[in-house]
């Protein structure tokens, strides 16, 4: 019976030694992944932590420890598994409640990561990256109002968070259409950050801004006055070309006012004037009338509109044109960064010296943009079919152009586009005896800066073009050079 006793209390007295001995080995397991962890080295991590669960499969801090590493490497199903087991065992570990926070974060659960991750940063108030990412989650969730709360707070108190929650904050006042205050976060922005990034990050939103700004007017003002130097005077679009140099003054304003100005719905009226005048050839001065009136629908990310546009021209202060448009179109932003445009354009056209050229067009076009921190670029395409009173004035005419607008240093703007159009008659010209068949080249570079203020830009233009018709007599090459002041307001 003695025997039997020390034997037995030999054998409990193994189960607590070997029991011990494992807790202790998968402690040291443990800490070996927590030194893996922080080194950055998951690979050592898992496999460390993996030993320590098999050796004490009950142990919280070792689940805790596998699924941060599971966090970390961006398998989220099997750190929800060990995250979760964690939990069940001791919610109260540190750390665990925000990295299930992270984790929900990271599927993009919103809500729910908004929701832990304000209670980590109530029960611990010096945990900031707790509250930056419930306000991006508030956020993401456009709950706007209650995310620029938090924004604003963190950038005040926190500079190396600064930047990233005043161009949030700068974005929730874009939702909230506080066009203002959203423009004096990324005004702030481009004038004071370090980073490129950012810098053009700001950018972009400044011109989103300023876009939605202009569009919550319920008016619009544009004039644009310049001083150019042409190579050779031709009177548009007759093709009539005088082959003599001149400088001339051109002044255009345009004006618009919505009637109904929703943030999708806007029925506007506008008015165009535009002018011309030249030094000595006066025979070639323009005057330009335009009338608008369009209604335009918006359901994100597509926009309808259509325009009804009466004009009259005048050359030389006698009546020359009388055009009468209808256009509707299609915009589509199809992702942040590209946008597409369709129309299709209906002219009929009363020339008051020709009516040979009296006739309607039809022009279908469409045009293809895509964003970039820098600027943007973009191309189009166009097809128009004229049918004109005489048979050798009607024509068909194709187009392409390729353009760029490049935000440059010093707040410069430079802006490029080339374009090629041909054209081509549908019968012989009487006095030619022959079919007109036209090709153009033409391109523009325009570099530009604002001056004093917003609304005013100071620019300076190249134009050059050339046309080289089977009929040698419009045959043509023609230079401008000018500067202008341009107002937006």
């Amino acid at each position: 019976m003695r025997h039997i006793t020390i034997v037995l209390i030999l054998f409990i007295i193994s189960i607590f030694y070997s029991s011990g001995y494992a807790s202790d080995k998968a402690g040291s397991y443990y800490d070996f992944g927590v030194f893996a962890f922080q080194d950055g080295d998951t690979l050592q991590a898992e496999k460390n932590f993996k030993k320590a669960l098999e050796l004490d499969s009950a142990n919280p801090l070792y689940h805790h420890g596998l699924g941060k590493v599971y966090l970390k490497t961006g398998q989220y199903l099997e750190a929800a598994q060990y995250l979760n087991a964690a939990y069940e065992k001791n919610p109260n570990l540190p750390e665990l409640r925000y990295d299930m926070a992270m984790l929900r974060f990271k599927t993009e659960d919103y809500q729910a990561a908004a929701s832990l991750f304000t209670e980590v940063f109530q029960k611990e108030p010096k945990n900031i990256l707790a509250r930056y990412h419930a306000a991006v989650s508030l956020f993401k969730q456009k709950r706007c109002q209650k995310a620029i709360v938090h924004f604003e707070e963190i950038a005040q108190k926190h500079p190396s968070l600064s930047e990233n929650c005043l161009l949030y904050a700068g974005v929730c006042y874009l939702e909230s259409e506080e066009s203002q205050k959203a423009i004096e976060k990324f005004v702030y922005l481009r004038d004071h950050t370090q980073s490129k990034e950012m810098k053009a990050n700001a950018l972009r939103w400044l011109d989103v801004a300023q876009k939605q700004q202009k569009s919550l007017k319920p008016y619009t003002l544009y004039l644009k006055l310049s001083y150019q130097h042409d190579d050779n005077v031709r009177l548009q679009p007759a093709d009539a070309v005088s082959d003599t140099k001149d400088s001339r003054i051109e002044a255009y304003v345009f004006g618009k006012y919505n009637l109904l100005n929703e943030k999708d719905k806007k029925l506007s009226v506008g008015y165009t004037h535009y002018q011309l005048f030249h030094s000595d050839q006066s025979e070639y001065d323009m005057t330009g009338s335009i009338f608008s009136l369009s209604y335009r629908y918006s359901w994100n990310p597509i926009s309808f509109e259509i325009s009804y546009l009466p004009s009259h021209y005048w050359v030389n202060s006698s009546d020359y044109l009388m055009r009468e448009q209808v256009k509707p179109q299609l915009s589509w932003n199809i992702t942040p960064k590209i946008s597409t445009r369709l129309s299709w354009t209906y002219s009929g056209n009363n020339y008051s010296d020709n009516t040979e050229r009296d006739g309607d067009g039809r022009e279908y076009s469409l045009d293809l943009y895509y964003m970039m921190n820098i600027g943007y670029i973009y191309g189009g395409a166009a097809y128009e079919d004229y049918g004109a009173s005489a048979s050798y004035e009607s024509y068909h005419r194709r187009m392409a152009k390729l353009g760029a607008s490049f935000n440059l240093p010093f707040d410069l703007s430079l802006d490029l586009m080339g374009k090629y159009t041909d054209k081509f008659y549908d019968a012989t010209y009487p006095s030619y005896e022959a079919v007109r068949k036209d090709r153009q080249y033409h391109g523009n570079i325009t570099l530009s800066r604002r001056l004093f203020y917003p609304w005013l830009v100071v620019g300076v233009e190249l134009n050059a073009a050339r046309n080289d018709s089977d009929i040698h007599d419009y045959d043509y090459t023609q230079k401008m050079l000018g500067v202008s002041l341009t107002v937006v307001y």
